[in-house]
């Protein structure tokens, strides 16, 4: 089936409203009624837009015209990897990457719960001709690639227009200025795939191991896949590399996990590939809250994995999480595109916790981590606290209808302060194992009001007094003027709750 690519192509991390995509397949089918089931598939909801556009660009008609536009400066690579979304092109000899990119999401998930790449801002070093950066980035994930090969970056960026994939490429080396870059800029997530070997002949093992380590202090997840000194291979550079090619990574201050072997040099080698992460943090205690048995000051304190977002659907690169025995650290990584909006969301959390402390509605604010570009604020832990829904699920109506008072109670003491919480959202209220209720997640709290919160509330508060299957779908989509509206014939104790809640959150309030 032949289909014009430019009218229907659009990747995963493409913004595009339903609206505009209904109407370019409307287009679609006018000129080409044989497209129908592909169509009917996706309003089905049965193909996302990244399965329409990668079906789209295995058409003979984009096969063609793919080739003609990028042959040319293929020709001028060593042709060494595999090309993402065009098998075609690629040599039947050439280095597959899609097991190394499969196992990379999978791991993310396995270790740190991430499903959606959106949250990942991704250096790919030493890119070659771009199947990682271009895997990622055609899933939602921001990917930059590097190489020192210019008609390597000349062929990846005319791969990504041809596939209308938004990743970028850069002409670089991998040293010290690249890395600050690279932390400056926010990134979270670096690719290694077999590059520190050559970067260890270049500046030798002590500096490679330097700039490592300075990446993982500064919060970043490195991927590598690395050489090891016992291949069967005459290169200068096995001569540079340590006996354990984890010696790269200091045991006391990193986290390492093998997430695969992997076939390289054409087969003569097999590689391990590690993610790794840095182990701990250095928290320093509020100046305002030091008491005399603090007066040790800083101290380094080991954590858990650094996690990403499990609930925003939209991308978030700039926040992170770990967990201690005793503390929540929740991490805001700043660069120079997105400097004032993460430090805005950091300060409004810390005011937000110190003005609302005398509350209890909080966990407590306790210390601070600070690394390059990458700050973290240490909460106290809520030991057996659950997610309001998960919570609700094994409540009857009457616990529930309590803690929507309890809820709404904890809301008005917050609109008494002046302030706007901006984000009143399910997963932004946790329930104690005592049954109290604990607010969480004030970056966006304000002076302003950045949207309805009173309306958002009384829908949340709704929803978990009248719905028996109530979960975060329900309150993701709400009405965008009205509000819940008691029926006639409502029980007692429904009408009672809900004129309390009328009164705790009145409309207009905070």
């Amino acid at each position: 089936m032949k289909i014009d690519h430019h009218n229907v192509a659009w990747s995963a991390a493409t913004p595009a409203s339903e609206r505009d995509v209904r109407a370019a397949f409307t287009q679609l089918l006018k000129r080409e009624p044989e497209s129908a089931e592909i169509v009917q598939n996706w309003l089905g909801r049965k193909w996302s837009l990244g399965d329409l556009a990668r079906y789209v660009r295995g058409s003979a008609e984009f096969a063609d015209r793919s080739a003609k536009a990028l042959m040319p400066l293929l020709l001028k690579t060593d042709r060494y990897q595999a090309i993402y979304g065009l098998p075609h092109l690629s040599l039947k000899d050439a280095r597959d990457c899609v097991d190394r990119c499969v196992a990379v999401t999978e791991a993310f998930e396995r270790l740190f719960g991430l499903t959606n790449l959106a949250h990942l801002k991704v250096a790919d070093i030493g890119c070659s001709l771009g199947y990682p950066s271009l895997y990622l980035a055609d899933r939602g994930a921001d990917v930059t690639g590097y190489d020192f090969r210019k008609e390597n970056v000349d062929f990846c960026r005319g791969a990504a227009e041809i596939l209308d994939i938004p990743a970028k490429f850069n002409l670089a080396v991998f040293d010290w200025p690249l890395a600050r870059q690279l932390v400056a800029d926010g990134t979270n997530v670096v690719l290694l795939w077999s590059v520190l070997h050559h970067v260890i002949e270049q500046l030798g093992f002590v500096e490679t191991k330097k700039i490592v380590a300075y990446l993982l202090a500064s919060g970043v997840t490195l991927v590598c896949e690395l050489a090891h000194a016992n291949e069967d291979v005459t290169h200068k550079w096995r001569e540079t590399l340590p006996a354990n090619e984890l010696d790269l990574f200091d045991s006391k201050s990193v986290q390492v996990s093998n997430i695969g072997n992997f076939v390289a040099l054409s087969g003569i080698s097999q590689r391990n590939m590690y993610v790794a992460q840095m182990a701990g943090v250095t928290l320093s205690p509020l100046a305002s809250e030091r008491q005399p048995e603090r007066s040790g000051g800083a101290a380094p304190v080991r954590i858990g994995p650094l996690t990403f977002s499990g609930i925003s659907h939209v991308g978030v690169p700039f926040k992170q999480y770990a967990s201690t025995e005793d503390l929540f650290v929740k991490f805001f990584r700043y660069g120079a595109a997105n400097r004032f909006d993460v430090l805005r969301r950091m300060e409004a959390e810390f005011f937000a916790n110190k003005l609302l402390a005398s509350t209890g509605l909080l966990p407590k604010l306790q210390s601070v981590s600070r690394a390059p570009n990458f700050v973290g604020l240490a909460f106290d832990k809520v030991k057996g606290a659950q997610g309001l829904i998960e919570w609700s699920r094994k409540a009857d109506m009457v616990q529930r209808r309590s803690m929507a008072i309890k809820i709404a109670e904890g809301y008005a003491t917050i609109a008494k302060q002046s302030l706007y919480w901006n984000d009143c959202r399910d997963h932004n209220i946790l329930v104690g194992k005592d049954g109290r209720v604990i607010f969480i997640d004030f970056e966006l709290a304000s002076p302003l009001e950045s949207e309805d919160n009173a309306r958002r509330a009384r829908w949340l508060l709704w929803h978990l007094c009248t719905n028996a299957k109530w979960d975060s779908s329900y309150v993701s989509h709400l009405p965008t003027s009205e509000l819940p509206d008691l029926p006639k014939f409502a029980p007692n104790d429904l009408r009672a709750t809900w004129v309390r809640i009328e009164r705790l959150i009145p409309t207009g309030a905070a």
